[in-house]
């Protein structure tokens, strides 16, 4: 597993991962894009094949965006693809098949959510926090987690009379901070890389949500950025 942070917040929702690529443990690229826009107001990342979640990502597109509608798509589209895989790249399937996980953020009938689901679109969590990072210090990565979460909430509550995007930027370098925090447990040449990638749902309004993409950053730059909401942002309807 790279590492996925989806968090809810009570105005705003952040999916967060590093761009890391690697094979056989050993990174080679760190500039693989994993965060996708959702149809209907929403991001997912998938890991840690991110191939295998550039095909799911083409599926849902095709989905009325809602959470049920992507659970069915990928329980649908799922078992041929993990056949295909299997015939083709046996050992790609059984990490996939192991291994993968894809987070959500997204708009609901009752506000924003983030949800977790497997490869074949089962073992589905909803909630307000999914953290998804290597084996390899899954153990340490616990409790530094809990830490994350509270700190997140003390953002928006101490910064609730700023403007949300504000709010959002300053949610952003806590979340950047916390994955430089897993990088320095990984080691540099870890499972986790040094960049960031983002999508960020703002409530602006009741009833009113703005969709951010952040494209690939250094995770240190938007830790010393004055300013995150200043960031290079691609907005979504």
């Amino acid at each position: 597993m790279s590492l996925i942070v989806a968090s809810v917040h009570e105005k705003h929702a952040l999916l967060v991962t590093d761009t890391r690529a690697c094979i056989n443990d050993r990174p080679v690229s760190d500039e693989i894009k994993k965060v996708y826009p959702l149809p209907a107001g929403g991001f997912i990342a998938s890991g840690p094949g991110t191939a295998w979640g550039a095909m799911q990502f083409e599926e849902l597109r095709k989905t009325d965006g809602t959470l049920e509608g992507m659970l069915s798509a990928t329980r649908e589209w799922s078992p041929g693809a993990m056949d295909l895989l299997w015939a083709v790249e046996p050992d790609h399937a059984e990490f996939v098949s192991k291994k993968q996980a894809s987070f959500v953020i997204a708009r609901g009938p009752e506000g924003l959510y983030a949800a977790k689901w497997d490869w074949q679109g089962e073992h589905v969590q909803v909630g307000c926090l999914g953290i998804g990072v290597p084996d390899s210090v899954s153990d340490m990565v616990s409790e530094l987690s809990n830490a994350y979460g509270t700190s997140m909430v003390q953002i928006e509550d101490t910064m609730k009379d700023e403007s949300p995007m504000v709010v959002a930027g300053e949610l952003l370098r806590g979340a950047a901070t916390f994955v430089q925090t897993v990088v320095g447990l990984c080691g540099s040449q870890g499972a986790v890389g040094p960049n960031i990638e983002a999508g960020v749902i703002v409530q602006t309004a009741p009833g009113i949500y703005q969709l951010l993409r952040l494209d690939r950053q250094t995770q240190q730059a938007v830790v010393d950025c004055p300013s995150p909401e200043t960031l290079t942002w691609e907005a979504y309807a």
